[in-house]
């Protein structure tokens, strides 16, 4: 419950701080009722990029890299186009057509700085401590409103070219394409907890064996030192 309720906090904390950055609202409150409002809606994106991303993940990897980069900008689509469901991704995946490289590399940059930042963080303080517990979370607090305006850049310089009249970029990533990679990411998560269900009752089974092997050897010893008791009674009486 409690990590059902965080991750429904979080969901809206990131919809509310990309309302502001859009100019949708202009107070805290407005911000947070803003995106408690569109929550819902957004957890059907959330879970269609989830499903897609297991299906490439399923595939080889590289296909989840490749849809990771075409959805980086679905919630700048979902709250500032009114884009709901599949037509989220695919827009998101038409503004970043043509330019999948270029998108990839400011994410990459974007990941890298994150990355060396909460990295300097264990380095100053030891991982686990309430110092370093509370360093990450006021670095979090700046980093993610910095990197949300990062992307927020790219969404805006990406729509104003694709705004030019004449340029037409093919998007590879199509509603038929989307809601195929979802079966698939079904499938595949489904195909996973069987996976992890069978080789846990594998690893029980295999636990269990070893005690009953343990029990055995026990119950030998237990009975060579009756044995041994009983004809050392017997030296002794005689």
């Amino acid at each position: 419950v409690i990590m059902i309720l965080g991750i429904v906090v979080v969901l809206a904390s990131q919809l509310a701080l990309i309302s502001v950055i859009l100019g949708e609202s202009t107070s805290v409150g407005a911000a947070f009722k803003r995106g408690f409002s569109l929550l819902l809606p957004y957890l059907w994106v959330v879970l269609l990029t989830f499903l897609c991303t297991i299906a490439g993940f399923a595939i080889f990897v590289i296909p989840a890299i490749i849809l990771t980069v075409f959805f980086g900008l679905s919630i700048f689509v979902f709250v500032g186009e009114a884009q709901r469901g599949v037509s989220v991704l695919v827009k998101s995946s038409e503004y970043v057509s043509g330019y999948w490289w270029p998108v990839a590399g400011r994410l990459l940059v974007g990941f890298l700085v994150s990355l060396v930042i909460f990295g300097a963080t264990n380095l100053i303080f030891a991982p686990q401590t309430l110092a370093n517990s509370i360093l990450a979370a006021v670095i979090s607090i700046v980093l993610v409103p910095v990197l949300s305006s990062y992307m927020y850049q790219i969404y805006t310089n990406l729509k104003q070219i694709k705004s030019q009249p004449g340029l037409v970029f093919k998007n590879p990533v199509t509603p038929r394409a989307i809601k195929g990679f979802a079966i698939l990411g079904i499938i595949a998560f489904f195909g996973l907890i069987v996976i992890l269900m069978s080789l846990g009752q594998q690893m029980l089974l295999e636990l269990r064996q070893s005690e009953l092997d343990e029990t055995t050897f026990d119950q030998e010893a237990f009975e060579q030192a009756i044995r041994e008791a009983v004809e050392k009674q017997q030296q002794l009486s005689q």
